[in-house]
This record gives structure tokens, sequence and C-alpha cells, in this order.
């Protein structure tokens, strides 16, 4: 996004102060989208593990199935959050490594 930033674009989702909402919006007009958690652009790997993984483990500890799905549109992170960052190290590893 920063090049992007550079060549005169400019963002078009934010996420609210409540770690709750994300304002989608353009020169046209804004929506807003009420979610269960949503993780600003600095998040790191740290953060989305210690807000998913949780729930999750202590379900399968308890027999429950259970799935982490990563939904999104081309480029927008997916494998990087379910698997690891271009940094090959402990910071950069995604949830699936970190869960097991």
């Amino acid at each position: 996004m920063i090049e992007e930033t550079k060549q005169g674009g400019k963002p078009c989702l934010h996420c609210l102060a409540d770690g709750k909402t994300i304002e989608c919006s353009d020169d046209y007009q804004k929506l807003t989208f009420k979610c269960t958690k949503v993780f600003p652009e600095h998040a790191t790997q740290q953060d989305v593990y210690d807000h998913v993984a949780p729930p999750v483990i202590d379900s399968v500890t308890n027999g429950i199935n259970a799935a982490v799905i990563a939904y999104g549109q081309t480029g927008s992170g997916k494998t990087h959050t379910m698997y690891k960052s271009e940094a090959d190290n402990e910071l950069g590893r995604g949830l699936v490594p970190r869960i097991l």
C-alpha cells in the first residue's frame, strides 16, 4: 500500500478504534461493516494468534472439531496469515505453525 500512496492513491478501508468496525469509502459513498474482530494493518502474527487460536485449541482438546478459514481476494494476505511471512523467523510464523 505504501507504493500506491506514493503514486497518489488513498486508503479505502479504515479500521475504527473499537476493533470491530471497518469503514469502506470512496468519493461517492461510505459503507460500514461490523465484525467480531478487525485487525489493523500493523497487527502482528502474534496479535492474530492471540485472538484466534485459544478457542480453536480449546475446542480441539475437548474433542470438538474446529477450523480456521482465511477468505479474501488474491493478494490480501491469506497465506501470510495462515503460514508465514517472507521473513522465515519466529515472529513471521503464521497461525498453522504456531498452533501445531
